[in-house]
């Protein structure tokens, strides 16, 4: 288990500070096979069932609380790690069963707030463009579990991680999905994902996904991308100059798109009210496509 000039055995004290101290302990962690660090753990009296640890967190998918009650159950032998001074210290429940859920699982996509906040949209950062389309929908369906294991507050269940579910989500429509090339199949299982996210958390501005999923919709049909937005219209009747955009802008600059009734829902969105300074904006932005479809020869014929 030596590598370099330090091992798990090595004193604390041998390093200059604790930062020094942290990345010795995760270069080790890191090398070592699990194998290894659980027989160090048995031979300090820390005994854990992997199987069993795994098959559980598969049903709870919560690394934090059950990390805590292995804790609590070897406490005299963690603190008796503690003492010693050694890397090996009272870490190393936390940093083998992380290591654990690591190597069995694919952490950017399981349904536990300690490894979407991290791993998961991290991961979309650092995704090629080809791959993002089929990373954000996995990623979705991840945040849409969450209300299964973890309840319906995402703020409350993301707070301890420091991590802002909104922009998050937000961010991951944009550039995982709305700006792809998707098949049809694809897009409307997305718009199913938006939808079912928007309806299932207590999240701020879940119109936002509704209008993102009426704009996807729209890449493929009309009638159904109405059909939404009407719906949309019924559920947030105060955003419906966003609804109405969200279709208009989709389809108002696509010329292969000769859709005669377009005209018509634009001159209904530039009759509604507008509520907000927003919606004098996407009033704007739709006067605009107005403007373009006017001249533009037998677009709608």
């Amino acid at each position: 288990m030596e590598t370099k000039n330090f091992s798990f055995h090595t004193a604390k004290e041998s390093f200059k500070d604790g930062i020094e101290v942290n990345r010795a302990k995760m270069f080790l962690y890191d090398i070592n096979e699990a194998e290894s660090i659980r027989a160090l753990l048995e031979e300090n009296g820390i005994f854990i069932d992997t199987d069993a640890f795994l098959a559980e967190y598969q049903k709870r998918y919560d690394f934090e609380n059950m990390m805590r009650e292995i804790c609590d159950r070897h406490e005299d032998a963690l603190d008796r790690l503690s003492e010693k001074g050694e890397l090996f210290d009272d870490d190393c429940v936390f940093l083998y069963l992380n290591k654990l859920v690591r190597e069995t699982l694919d952490v950017r996509f399981v349904p536990d707030p300690d490894f979407l906040s991290t791993e998961g949209f991290e991961g979309l950062e650092n995704a090629e463009e080809e791959e993002k389309t089929a990373y954000y929908h996995k990623l979705l369906k991840a945040m849409n579990l969450l209300q299964k294991y973890h309840g319906s507050n995402l703020h409350q269940m993301f707070e301890p991680c420091m991590f802002d579910p909104e922009d998050a989500m937000i961010m991951a429509t944009i550039d995982g999905a709305m700006d792809a090339d998707l098949e049809m199949e694809e897009a409307y299982e997305i718009a199913d994902e938006l939808l079912e996210f928007a309806d299932s958390y207590e999240l701020f501005g879940p119109e936002e996904f509704y209008a993102f999923a009426i704009e996807l919709l729209a890449k493929f049909s009309y009638e159904d991308a109405l059909a939404l937005m009407e719906k949309s219209r019924e559920i947030f009747p105060e955003h419906a100059v966003r609804f109405f955009a969200a279709i208009i802008l989709e389809i108002g600059y696509s010329i292969d798109r000769r859709e005669p009734r377009l005209m018509g829902l634009i001159d209904i969105a530039l009759r509604h009210e507008a509520l907000t300074a927003e919606d004098e904006d996407y009033q704007g932005l739709i006067r605009q496509v107005k403007e373009y479809l006017s001249g533009t020869d037998n677009l709608l014929n």
